[in-house]
């Protein structure tokens, strides 16, 4: 944990994740709008001006961490640490949700975080502003509310059903269909739990289905700006992606890193078994397989589709990470009873210590990296030195070379809100790679060459 709060508080993050957040501070300050959001005006895909590579929900709701007086730098940093605390929130919650009747069970809420938060690409998305962070939000809240409903077996309050629904079409407008599979969770609930009818669970889904339909339609059918991006995104940006520009050539490369990713939290589990059984103190009985099998489930049908195109990459299956730590939570949450700690022992006391120390040498390190850099030290330090050089330039002119060197790009534009200018336009600055390359540079005088052997120009 102490990890992902180090990574919050330094600069650098993966490049998707500047491009959102330059994407969500333009909309902040009045660039584009919710159905059009807007990158910059050199920015072309697919024939599209604005940015349409995914729904617009998240960068609508990181555009008001950019409100915020005084954010400056920190803004999207800001937006990964509340979202972190909403699903670490959400997981402790659907714990306690479970296991509200058991006391000694329930106290173990803090299990399932603990073993969400360990996973590399957990705290990684975190880190780096990526969209899955919301997506998990939403379908953490939708699983919640959805067995707030099936759970209530006196009253059935339809609410949540409505509600788990309506959460699903915000994680559909934050990243498309992937945000879609705990329309299952009545099914997997039937099949892992006596308590619901495989025909309830049929009706169940097929109403929340029907809600997730309505709430499409009557967006779709109603707002024409809507229509337009919600069809660009399917027929433009998702098939074209999908038929023309894989990302892997194994379909089955996705399970390889899943396993890789959960290799810490298998070890833990592992672990647990392996202590339990040369002190042969195995229960008789694991009264979590129930749930174990459910939250197994639900993480499959969160990860295993993907595997379905060959557009691919590790972190698309971050949302069902936290069914994972829940299912593998369930499962050791038995060995923890026969591992009771004595207070009074020596132990203990110097395990209690131990902690308390590494907790205080954790808080200073994560003080003493705030403002270091995570990645990209020396881009960032050009980009800034540039800035500080274009500080009357709102956009120069560049070269491909450098217009496709997008952290540098996105990272000028987040920090300085300089555009960068693939065309020929004449601009006061010129910042080309191959100087030999640019035949236009008659026009043009030399400045400098930066440490990264881009040259820049000043037009005489």
């Amino acid at each position: 944990m102490f990890v992902l709060a180090a990574g919050l508080v330094q600069q650098g993050m993966f490049m998707d994740g500047i491009q959102y957040a330059c994407v969500s501070k333009n909309l902040a300050e009045g660039y584009g709008s919710f159905w059009f959001p807007f990158l910059s005006p050199f920015w072309c895909q697919n024939g599209a001006f604005h940015f349409f590579e995914h729904p617009p929900l998240f960068y609508w709701v990181e555009s008001w961490f950019f409100r915020i007086p005084g954010a400056g730098a920190y803004a999207e940093k800001i937006f990964c640490a509340v979202f972190w605390l909403l699903n670490a929130g959400f997981i402790y919650r659907l714990w306690k949700l479970i296991y509200g009747k058991d006391h000694d069970k329930k106290s173990f809420g803090w299990l399932p975080v603990l073993l969400w938060t360990i996973t590399p690409v957990c705290f990684w998305c975190f880190q780096n502003n990526m969209i899955e962070i919301q997506v998990s939000l939403f379908v953490l809240t939708s699983v919640y509310f959805g067995l707030r409903f099936v759970l209530d077996e006196q009253t059935k309050k339809y609410h949540y059903l409505v509600l788990s629904a309506v959460l699903l079409y915000a994680g559909f407008l934050t990243k498309g269909l992937v945000a879609l599979f705990p329309m299952a969770l009545y099914l997997v609930f039937a099949l892992t739990h006596r308590k619901l009818s495989l025909g309830k669970a049929f009706l169940y889904t097929g109403i929340t289905i029907a809600v997730f339909a309505t709430l499409f339609m009557v967006v779709y059918l109603t707002s024409p700006s809507a229509n337009y991006m919600l069809n660009f995104y399917f027929k433009e940006r998702l098939l074209n992606r999908i038929e023309q520009t894989p990302t892997t050539s194994n379909r089955f490369e996705l399970l390889f890193d899943l396993v890789s990713q959960l290799l810490p939290v298998l070890i833990i589990v592992a672990g647990a078994f392996s202590i339990q059984r040369i002190r042969k103190l195995l229960p008789a009985r694991n009264e979590g397989l129930r749930w174990f099998w459910f939250f197994l489930l639900m993480g499959f049908c969160g990860s295993m589709p993907i595997m379905l195109t060959m557009v691919q990459k590790g972190f698309y299956f971050m949302p069902s990470l936290s069914f994972y730590a829940l299912a593998f939570s369930a499962l050791i949450l038995g060995f923890f009873p026969s591992c009771r700690f004595n207070v009074q022992h020596v132990f203990y006391s110097m395990f209690k210590w131990l902690s308390l120390l590494l907790s205080v040498a954790s808080v200073v390190w994560v003080i003493c990296s705030a403002g270091k850099f995570s990645r990209d030290e020396a881009v960032l330090n050009e980009v800034h030195e540039l800035g500080t050089l274009m500080e009357r330039e709102g956009t120069i002119n560049v070269d491909m070379d450098v217009y496709c060197t997008w952290n540098y790009q996105f990272y000028l534009q987040r920090y300085h809100r300089v555009y960068l200018d693939p065309t020929k336009t004449y601009r006061n600055y010129l910042l080309v790679k191959d100087p030999s390359k640019t035949d236009w540079l008659s026009r043009y005088r030399f400045v400098r060459q930066f440490a990264s052997g881009f040259s820049l120009y000043e037009r005489k």
